[in-house]
This record gives structure tokens, sequence and C-alpha cells, in this order.
């Protein structure tokens, strides 16, 4: 996961791997999402692969009730995320 500063917060981001191993799916189901706009993603100046904000992954988590493989990691993006 990557940190970006922003003037006033911390912003944490996912990369498409990340949530492919949270989600336990592959890559091309996270890429459909996000080519769906069904999970809202960015790209990074400098950087060709899609961001997630970690908000926005949660978010999306939430709405569509995807059972996470692995809440432990799923509680270190929250409690990041609670930080910002």
């Amino acid at each position: 996961m990557a940190r970006y500063k922003d003037k006033k917060r911390v912003t944490h981001f996912l990369s498409v791997q990340d949530i492919a191993r949270l989600c336990d799916v592959s890559l091309r189901t996270v890429n459909i999402w996000i080519n769906q706009s069904e999970l809202k993603a960015t790209k990074i100046p400098g950087i060709e692969a899609n961001k997630v904000r970690a908000e926005d992954f949660i978010a999306f988590a939430n709405q569509n009730n995807i059972p996470l493989e692995n809440p432990v990691e799923l509680g270190r993006i929250k409690s990041q995320y609670n930080r910002i």
C-alpha cells in the first residue's frame, strides 16, 4: 500500500493486486470492476497502474457485501484510514 501526502492529509492507496488478494478474486475481476466504474480508481502521476484509495475500496466492499478473505489486512487498512 502506498501513501501520498496531500497538504491536509495522507491518502492511502491500494494496488489492483492488493484488492485482488483481499477479496480473493483475480486481477481481471478487479480490473473489470474498475473499467465498469463500480470501483473508483485513479492513475497516480508517474505510475501506469491503477490505484484505489483505501476509503473507496472499503466503501465498495461494504456496498457490495464482499466477504474479505483477510480481515486482519482489512483491519490494518481501516486503522490507517482512521488516522488520516
